[in-house]
């Protein structure tokens, strides 16, 4: 009796291990969705440093500078 038990819980084992695997979903996930978001939002912080000229803000301090020693009238 023991043993008949024993080789039906083998022949499940055997059963469930050659089972046919989940396949991976076709359309894009959650994660995929949120990396593709991450990467727009890079992007266009990149298209945003690049329209923002600084090169007027390296006299700024001369300017700043020159106006503090100013003598008004």
């Amino acid at each position: 009796m023991r043993s008949i038990l024993v080789v039906a819980m083998l022949a499940l084992l055997v059963i469930a291990g050659c089972a046919p695997k989940a396949m991976a979903p076709a359309g894009p996930t959650a994660t995929d969705t949120a990396i593709e978001s991450v990467s727009d939002e890079v992007t266009g912080l990149d298209a945003l440093e690049q329209d923002m000229d600084l090169s007027d803000l390296d006299s700024l301090d001369q300017e700043l500078a020159d106006i503090d020693t100013l003598e008004l009238q």
